[in-house]
């Protein structure tokens, strides 16, 4: 054996020295930023990944930080899949809530439509606003709730729910002929069993043909009228 040879085999021989494992430290790291839906379960893969990595390597470390992060991971990305579940679940009441009584006068139940209203229009305004939809954009194939609307403003739409207690709605309703941008205010009725929001008005946005609001001019009841001031001597 050379010289080269015994240098080079000694060096391999020797023992390296101690470190902790990046992929144990990145897994605890990803398991508990549970702010973010999904980076726990990177911290899981992260973990098993370190685990793996680790064996038959004694010179690496981390092992714990690991197992840690692997079992956070799990249970943070369960939580996530449960707010997850819920938030959609109660999303979906939410669209059925706005949806369902325009949906449910195209299918012939007017009435259960004109009840949902704060204030019941008549009949006749029933018949004319559905007999308008119709001839401008056909029958009602289906409805869902407008989430860019939602982000354009968010400020906005969280004043109006505090300050007005108005819970603003903004679907898209899917006609024969034409995708129209339809919103709804609701307000909470305290005379419902259980205080069911009702619509107050509702509008939908048409830039070619006019906006239709309904029923009529509902959305100008609650305008506050400028004040005017007094002049005390024109009261003495």
């Amino acid at each position: 054996m050379t010289q080269y040879d015994a240098t080079h085999e000694a060096m391999w021989d020797e023992p390296q020295a101690p470190r902790v494992s990046l992929l144990a430290v990145s897994s605890l790291i990803c398991s508990l930023i549970c702010c973010l839906p999904g980076v726990p379960l990177i911290g899981v893969l992260l973990g098993i990944l370190s685990l793996v990595a680790m064996a038959g390597k004694s010179h690496l470390t981390g092992r714990g930080l690991a197992i840690t992060g692997i079992v956070l991971g799990v249970i943070l990305s369960i939580i996530q899949l449960l707010i997850a579940a819920g938030l959609i679940g109660g999303l979906r009441q939410f669209e059925q809530i706005a949806a369902a009584p325009l949906q449910e006068a195209f299918a012939g139940q007017p009435d259960r439509f004109r009840n949902q209203f704060l204030t019941t229009p008549s009949e006749g305004e029933t018949e004319a606003f559905l007999e308008e939809l119709r001839d401008r954009y056909g029958e009602l194939q289906s409805a869902n709730l407008d989430w860019g609307a939602y982000f354009e403003d968010l400020e906005s739409f969280a004043m109006r729910v505090e300050e007005d207690g108005e819970i603003p709605a903004y679907l898209m309703l899917i006609f024969d002929r034409a995708e129209i941008e339809v919103e709804f205010v609701m307000k909470e009725d305290d005379q419902r069993p259980r205080g069911d929001p009702v619509f107050r008005w509702m509008r939908l946005i048409d830039p070619a043909r006019g906006d239709i609001v309904f029923p009529p001019g509902a959305d100008e009841e609650n305008e506050t009228p400028a004040e005017v001031e007094v002049d005390p001597d024109e009261t003495s």
